[in-house]
């Protein structure tokens, strides 16, 4: 893919996912949601694979660095993001941004962009720590889920994914991954 090509492409990709996700305002009436849930999934799986060209020691400050911003951005009385939802719910507008929904849950796209960096570095240690990862993230925006009946206000998505998913990496990538090579090099299986 030469240079022209590339650009051509990431342009149109650009446009055509403008469009896609700004349809209502366009006045194009309802936006097919398949696509713009698509378009999302794609571009935050992109911007992960992005990220994974970072250094390691900067992917996990960026991932404690936004976990802990999502943290006041939420639960603080002044955070913007509580401001910003608070005021979207006293005009009964939709939450504004780029947000997925499913199964009314709202996630942003850059709790999917975090979660995936996480599973994107653990993609590079091994498939073992990849897929621990990726469950551990999962139970940790399951746990989210799970506080929102209970608190019943709005929580940040990140924290807790971010928490378990660091864990498990280190755990996995440094105990687990080593200990299981050792027994597999000396014959001895658990």
């Amino acid at each position: 893919l030469d240079a022209v090509s590339f650009y051509l492409l990431a342009s149109n990709y650009a446009a055509a996912g403008t469009v896609v996700v700004f349809w209502s305002e366009f006045g194009l009436g309802s936006p097919p949601i398949v696509l713009r849930q698509g378009y999302l999934v794609l571009i935050s799986a992109l911007l992960a694979w992005s990220a994974t060209k970072l250094p390691e020691w900067t992917t996990w400050g960026v991932l404690g660095g936004v976990a802990l911003w999502d943290v006041v951005a939420v639960l603080t009385p002044r955070g913007p993001l509580k401001l910003l939802v608070e005021e979207a719910e006293r005009r009964g507008d939709p939450i504004p941004g780029l947000v997925y929904e499913g199964a009314d849950i709202k996630l942003g796209l850059g709790d999917f962009v975090f979660y995936s960096i996480l599973v994107g570095r653990a993609s590079l240690a091994s498939f073992s720590t990849l897929v621990a990862c990726t469950l551990a993230v999962l139970t940790g925006l399951i746990a989210t889920l799970s506080l929102l009946p209970v608190l019943e206000r709005v929580l940040p998505a990140l924290p807790i994914s971010i928490a378990i998913g660091a864990a498990t990496y280190f755990l996995t990538a440094y105990l687990v991954d080593p200990l299981v090579g050792t027994l597999a090099n000396a014959s001895l299986f658990l």
